[in-house]
């Protein structure tokens, strides 16, 4: 018991800092509260309880080419469908 008269004979000096703290401590706690609410989104599409938009691909059929290209040393020297 006497540790806490020794300790409130300083508490009129250092009061406002009590506050202080207090204050920073409530802003804290309602900043990490607002820090997991910005979290929560994310989670859910990582996790896939969210539904997403997506675009299947689209498959486009391409003309082939017979030609040997391995002398072909620019783009005009390609074949047209290569070169299409």
């Amino acid at each position: 018991m006497n540790h806490f008269k020794d300790i409130l004979k300083y508490e009129k000096k250092y009061r406002k800092f009590t506050l202080l703290n207090i204050l920073f401590n409530i802003f804290y706690a309602i900043f990490n509260v607002l820090s997991v609410l910005a979290f929560i989104p994310v989670l859910g599409i990582l996790f896939e309880t969210e539904k997403k938009i997506i675009q299947k691909p689209v498959y486009e059929d391409m003309a082939g080419w017979d030609e040997d290209i391995t002398g072909c040393r620019t783009f005009e020297s390609l074949p047209q469908a290569a070169q299409d």
